[in-house]
C-alpha cells in the first residue's frame, strides 16, 4: 500500500528539482483550520493536510489567486469579477458553467472565473486598485 502523500511527495520532489528551499512553496492545514506555509521541508505526518501553495498572479502589486485557465466541467459551480455587484458581493458574483455559453467563453477567455468567491474577490479588488482614489 502506498504512502497516503505519495503524489505530494512527488510534486514536492519536482519542485526541489527546481529550488534548494522547495518548502517557501508547500502550505499545511493546522489545527485552526487555516492553510500555513511551511518553514522547513514537511515530515509527511499521515494525520496531517498538505497542498501546493495556490498559485498567484501579481495585479498592480496585489497577489492575486491565479484565475481559471481552462474550461471547466458541464454545470460545475465558479466565482467570476463582477464589477456589476460591486456593493453586494464586492465585486464578485458566482454561477455555472456551460459549454456551449458565449457568456462562460468570454469569463474565461478574460480571466475572470475563480473557485472561489474570496479569490474573485480579491481579483476585483486589485484590478480596482488601479482606479481608486488615493487618499
Amino acid at each position: 500500500m502506498k504512502h497516503k502523500h505519495a503524489e505530494l511527495m512527488a510534486l514536492y520532489a519536482q519542485d526541489a528539482m527546481e529550488t534548494d528551499e522547495p518548502w517557501e512553496r508547500w502550505q499545511y492545514l493546522s489545527t485552526s483550520g487555516r492553510w500555513t506555509d511551511l518553514d522547513h521541508h514537511p515530515i509527511w505526518n499521515q494525520s496531517q493536510c498538505y497542498r501546493r501553495r495556490p498559485r498567484t498572479i501579481n495585479i498592480n502589486g496585489h497577489a492575486v489567486p491565479e484565475p481559471v485557465r481552462h474550461a471547466l466541467a458541464e454545470r460545475d459551480h465558479y466565482y467570476f469579477v463582477d464589477f456589476g455587484s460591486l456593493f453586494v458581493s464586492n465585486g464578485a458574483n458566482d454561477s455555472q458553467w456551460y459549454e456551449a455559453s458565449g457568456v462562460s467563453q468570454f469569463r474565461l477567455q478574460s480571466g475572470i472565473i475563480h473557485l472561489t468567491r474570496e479569490a474573485a474577490e480579491a481579483h476585483a479588488k486589485a484590478l480596482l486598485s488601479f482606479t481608486a482614489k488615493q487618499q
